[in-house]
């Protein structure tokens, strides 16, 4: 799951979300989570084109990775 952080503070940035399926082939498949009015709904929407050699923050050891 891929939240949106401010580069420079690290906080949120915004609501969305996105997550990343990484299937067993190595293929990844990305959908944005986007909140609706009703906080137990969110609307799924599959993301059109990937980004390649993109990297992602880990929380738990508060350093950038490959993704």
């Amino acid at each position: 799951m891929c939240k949106y952080l401010n580069p420079e503070t690290l906080k949120l940035a915004d609501k969305k979300t996105k997550l990343t399926l990484k299937r067993d082939d190595g293929s990844v498949v990305e959908y944005f989570i986007i909140p609706i009015r009703d906080p137990k709904r969110s609307l799924l929407i599959k993301a059109e084109g990937e980004e390649k050699d993109r990297k992602v923050w880990n929380e738990r050891t508060q350093q950038e990775e490959d993704l």
